[in-house]
C-alpha cells in the first residue's frame, strides 16, 4: 500500500507515540490494581474494560489524513490473529490474549485508564505513582489529535522526540514501584510499520 509522505509520516510518529504509551501502560499494569481484566467474579474478568467496545467506538479519534491509512493497517493487524473473541465485540480482541493492536491503538483505547473512577474520587496511578489520571488522558487525547490532525507533520520532529522521551521518563517512574502482579495477558510481538 503506497501512502503519500504526509501520510506515512503521520503513521510513522502515530505508531512510534502510541507504542511508547502500550509499554508505558504494560509496565503500569504489572504495578496497580486497577486494571478491569484482573478482577474476579465481574463481568470484566479475562477482558477488561474492552468489553462493551465494538469497531466504531475502536476507532473513534482516528482522524485527519491518516485516517483511511491507520484503519487499513489495524485490519492488517488483527488478520495476524485469526478468529474472534466471545467476550468482547472488538474484532481486535482475542480471548486469553487481549487486544492484538499494540502500537495501532486508537485514542481513546490507549488513554483509557481502568484505575480512575472520578465520581468516587478514585484515582490509583496519583494514589500509587504520583500521576493524575486526568492529565495523562488529557495530554494522550492532545498529542495525538495533534499529530493525526497535522497538515504539516514534518514539523513534528522535536515535539515527537519531546513526547516520546516524556513518556520514557514516565515508564521510568514506573518501572521503581514493585511488581505487585506476574499475571498479565500474553504480550504480541509488534513488528515495525
Amino acid at each position: 500500500m503506497a501512502m503519500v509522505n504526509t501520510e506515512a509520516t503521520i503513521v510513522s510518529q502515530y505508531t512510534t507515540v502510541v507504542g511508547a504509551l502500550d509499554q508505558m501502560f504494560q509496565e503500569m499494569d504489572l504495578r496497580s490494581n486497577g486494571s478491569l481484566w484482573r478482577w474476579k467474579n465481574s463481568p470484566f474478568e479475562g477482558v477488561g474494560s474492552c468489553k462493551y467496545i465494538s469497531k466504531s467506538p475502536s476507532e473513534s479519534g482516528l482522524v485527519g489524513p491518516a485516517r483511511n491509512t491507520l484503519i487499513e493497517l489495524r485490519q492488517q493487524r488483527v488478520k495476524d490473529f485469526p478468529g474472534s473473541s466471545s467476550v468482547s465485540s472488538c474484532p481486535y480482541h482475542r480471548e486469553n490474549h487481549g487486544c492484538v493492536l499494540g502500537n495501532l491503538k486508537s485514542p481513546l483505547c490507549i488513554s483509557h485508564i481502568d484505575g480512575y473512577d472520578p465520581m468516587a474520587g478514585y484515582d490509583e496511578l496519583r494514589d500509587r505513582f504520583g500521576i493524575k489520571s486526568n492529565h495523562l488522558t488529557s495530554d494522550i487525547s492532545w498529542i495525538l489529535r495533534s499529530i493525526l490532525e497535522s497538515n504539516d507533520p514534518t514539523q513534528n520532529s522535536q515535539f515527537i522526540s519531546e513526547a516520546c522521551n516524556g513518556i520514557s521518563q514516565m515508564t521510568q517512574h514506573i518501572k521503581r514501584f514493585p511488581i505487585l502482579h506476574t499475571d498479565k495477558p500474553t504480550q504480541v510481538a509488534i513488528s515495525k510499520i
